[in-house]
């Protein structure tokens, strides 16, 4: 990945060529990051209909988990980075 900004001090530095594209990779971060949070959100749900249902030993219900245990990672790794500035 080609990176657009430049650490100063405690902050990044966005030059003004890299505008365009600079807004451009934010908004697909942002983006991803909602979809990431929306998509947690939505698993508890799905897992708890499969549990009714007694499917907690099926393919759907170890991939739902499975899905859900990376988005927590990814989340997670992306709240340390914001954090960490």
């Amino acid at each position: 990945m080609e990176t657009l900004t430049t650490r100063e001090g405690t902050g990044y530095v966005l030059p003004p060529e890299h505008y365009d594209a600079g807004v451009k990779r934010l908004g697909a971060l942002e983006r991803m990051w909602a979809g990431l949070e929306a998509r947690q959100a939505a698993i508890p749900g799905e897992l708890q209909a499969l549990r009714a249902a007694g499917k907690e030993k099926t393919v759907t219900f170890r991939e739902l988990m499975a899905e859900k245990l990376t988005n927590a990672a990814i989340l997670s790794a992306l709240e340390r980075a914001e954090r960490m500035g």
